[in-house]
């Protein structure tokens, strides 16, 4: 998938039939992640933190798309900056039904990520498209 267009201006198709959309994992296709599930804990070539995410998503889009990604403890503090994706149709790959997004990041703000290891932590995406809004979280447990 191709990375989004600043640039472009939006020309979203809108929304159509039941939408859905699924958080997951994966830089080259879409993972599935299920509460509980681990999830890998990824250093950057910058000295930084992050964590790997992808969505699924369909009956909306996907022409305009803004996703915005986070990240939160328990107690809900945030752990992470905010991560946005604005899509087009060149920066998700299809599906049978609907299209994925791979290779999104949800940097953390952290300096040291050793206490964040063998925790539980909340990842959440919420997709924004002609004003309305859809949204998917999972409970995963940070792992080296």
């Amino acid at each position: 998938a191709g990375a989004p267009d600043p640039g472009r201006a939006p020309d979203p198709k809108g929304v159509f039939g039941d939408p859905t959309l699924e958080l997951g994992t994966g830089l080259t296709a879409f993972e599935p992640l299920s509460d509980g599930d681990s999830i890998t804990l990824v250093g950057g070539i910058q000295g930084g933190w992050h964590l790997d995410a992808s969505v699924r998503f369909d009956g909306f889009g996907p022409d305009g798309i803004l996703l915005v990604y986070d990240a939160v403890d328990e107690g809900a503090e945030r752990l992470s900056y905010v991560t946005e994706a604005l899509l087009w149709e060149e920066s998700v790959l299809p599906e049978t039904e609907g299209w994925s997004r791979v290779g999104d990041r949800i940097v953390l703000d952290v300096d040291d990520p050793t206490p964040l290891i063998g925790t539980t932590v909340i990842l959440r995406v919420t997709a924004e498209l002609e004003g309305q809004t859809w949204s998917d979280e999972r409970r995963v447990i940070i792992s080296e």
